[in-house]
């Protein structure tokens, strides 16, 4: 039997210099990204929530509300219900479980529950042949 060394956990510095090289972003890509955000939101069947989302994002700035949003009662049509200021791993359970999930294109971070879901059956998925093949390469 081989006895294994313990690695020591990162510290806090490290994890924010890992942190900061995967989530670093090119300005090229962040122009491309505001603009496809923008694009989105101005949108015909987009554009008309987006003054009771900038209520939200303001009475947030404000007035940070603690904990998860009520998912029954949206702000627009599209399913904002606030501002995400936690994404731990318990918070995120706790929102999935009351139906929420977080989501945005640029801006603050927003907790969104839709009137409408996807919901596939996993009896009836099927994946294709290729794409197992492609998953099994692990590319």
């Amino acid at each position: 039997m081989t006895e294994t060394t313990p690695v020591a956990p990162p510290s806090a510095a490290e994890v924010a210099a890992r942190r900061a090289a995967l989530f670093r972003e090119t300005p090229g890509r962040h122009l491309a990204r505001v603009a496809l955000g923008t694009a989105w939101a101005l949108k015909p069947r987009r554009i008309g929530g987006l003054p009771a989302l900038g209520r939200l994002w303001l009475a947030d700035l404000a007035s940070p509300a603690p904990g998860l949003p009520d998912p029954a009662r949206p702000v627009n049509a599209a399913g904002a219900c606030g501002i995400v200021h936690d994404l731990a791993p318990e918070t995120l359970v706790a929102a999935y479980a009351r139906g929420l999930f977080p989501l945005a294109h640029f801006g603050p971070l927003k907790w969104m529950s839709p009137a409408e879901r996807f919901v596939l059956p996993v009896e009836r998925f099927h994946l294709e042949k290729e794409a197992r093949r492609v998953l099994k390469q692990g590319r």
